[in-house]
């Protein structure tokens, strides 16, 4: 059993930042699983509309193989990110009325992790992880589509965790 705190930077379009925790479970037969939880944010400036954050809350359930070589730990994962986003403007000019909207997004990802025990329980570890949006959300502006949360994206993390 391992429990980590994560930072995450991502793209979907625009870069994204946040972080959250996560739970992995290992066996002694190389399969395994993983929960956890990401909260990250987003914010571009549209011109002449204003300022669109867009903040996302999100799970993860996933199972995964992995690989030890001594400290080093080898893992790559399969599952869904589900969760809730919200894309909400700020307008900069009179009259342009600001509003938000919020829903539901889910996508299938992978996700490659490489892991160190660095001393004693202490790990570290940096993952990849991928997926593509099956359920969006989008923003309009003026009748078109400005923001959203769709198509694909990618995601960095890194994390330190202990290992129980």
């Amino acid at each position: 059993l391992e429990t980590s705190a994560l930072g995450a930077v991502g793209y979907d379009g625009d870069l994204l930042t946040g972080g959250g925790v996560r739970v992995t479970i290992d066996t002694r037969w190389h399969f395994g699983g993983s929960v956890d939880y990401l909260a990250e944010r987003r914010s571009e400036d549209l011109a002449g509309y204003g300022q669109v954050s867009v903040t996302s809350s999100t799970a993860a359930l996933a199972a995964h193989l992995g690989w030890e070589l001594g400290a080093i730990r080898l893992r790559a994962a399969a599952g869904v990110r589900a969760g809730t986003a919200t894309i909400a403007g700020d307008s900069d000019s009179t009259g342009v009325v600001a509003s938000s909207v919020s829903g539901l997004i889910a996508s299938p990802m992978a996700r490659l992790d490489f892991g160190v025990a660095v001393l004693g329980p202490l790990t570290v570890t940096t993952s990849v992880e991928a997926g593509v949006h099956l359920v969006p959300v989008r923003g309009t502006a003026d009748g078109m589509r400005q923001a959203a949360v769709d198509g694909s994206w990618v995601r960095g993390q890194l994390a330190a965790g202990w290992r129980w």
